[in-house]
């Protein structure tokens, strides 16, 4: 548990250190998602009735659809999430990074957005039915519902993360002096080569957030009440959401990868590589085979070669 509040702290400095771009980033996603927003309005119309039939006009679609599009990736913030990313990993981004990570992984994001919306509202459905209708013991079965729903939610924090660490990995730092000497006449250290892109397919992705979400239960729902909170905010003071809230949100999501990866994968500490023979194609590119490790994700490109 104090992992996570330590990442809802680190979160909040790398917002504070980057503020202008990270206020940058999350006003250009607001505005790209109005799209987005106003059809999860629709959508959410249709299957939520008001409370208070006499009371007006239904505001929960709205509240609904706004708290759905900051907990569930969508094409939007993956953008968000490449450039919160770099500054997890403390990097500072070029804002193109912003509309790369969009071009690329926006397909992938929508089906994300889709199945996470979708499943949270059946989990939804069915909490509030056996709420409502059952009695006595089929009662409680509404208690394991909720349980789905806040697992589904803390699965989603690391969906994101994952798929934009593999697809857009940040450049490794460099150790040492940063190849720089007071002796000029000494060679500088070479940086080290950047890694490999890797593109996860859906099945990977979510069986690896569904790994983290259950094997660190603690961090993982401290970290979802970090998103709750900055949601909460935005409620009281509107313009948080348009400034804030989903940079903030990233932020929390890729600095509780980082602690993760530091968790497993400690510094100085090799991994017993188990490598296999992969394949890939990217678009109308050539197959591309190469080495990757089934423990880390490593991938040897010495071992790379073409197929037309």
């Amino acid at each position: 548990m104090l992992t996570g509040f330590r990442v809802l702290w680190r979160a909040l400095i790398h917002f504070w250190d980057e503020s202008l771009l990270m206020i940058r980033t999350n006003l250009t996603w607001f505005v790209i998602s109005l799209p987005l927003y106003l059809l999860t309005v629709l959508v959410c119309g249709i299957f939520i009735p008001p409370l208070d039939p006499e009371a007006g006009e239904n505001i929960w679609p709205w509240v609904m659809s706004a708290f759905i599009l900051v907990t569930i990736p969508g094409p939007t913030s993956a953008g968000v999430y490449a450039i919160a990313n770099y500054v997890a990993n403390e990097e500072t981004p070029d804002f193109s990074l912003f509309w790369r990570a969009i071009k690329v992984l926006w397909k992938k994001a929508l089906v994300i957005y889709l199945i996470g919306a979708g499943v949270l509202g059946g989990l939804i459905f069915n909490t509030s039915f056996y709420m409502q209708v059952s009695t006595g013991l089929l009662q409680a079965v509404a208690i394991l519902w909720l349980y789905g729903i806040i697992y589904w939610l803390t699965m989603q924090a690391y969906l994101m993360p994952l798929l934009v660490a593999a697809a857009f990995p940040p450049p490794p730092q460099l150790s040492g002096d940063d190849g720089w000497s007071l002796d000029e006449s000494r060679p500088k250290a070479e940086p080290p080569p950047p890694p490999e892109p890797e593109f996860l397919p859906l099945v990977t992705l979510y069986k690896r957030a569904a790994i983290l979400a259950l094997a660190n239960p603690l961090m993982s729902l401290v970290m979802l009440f970090g998103t709750v909170i900055a949601l909460a905010l935005s409620s009281f003071a509107l313009p948080v959401y348009p400034l804030i809230v989903m940079s903030l949100v990233a932020l929390i999501d890729c600095r509780g990868l980082r602690a993760l990866r530091e968790k497993y994968f400690p510094a100085g500490q090799t991994c017993e590589h188990d490598w296999v023979r992969t394949s890939e194609r990217i678009g109308t590119q050539p197959m591309t085979f190469y080495d990757k490790c089934r423990k880390c994700g490593e991938a040897r490109s010495g071992a790379s070669g073409n197929l037309g």
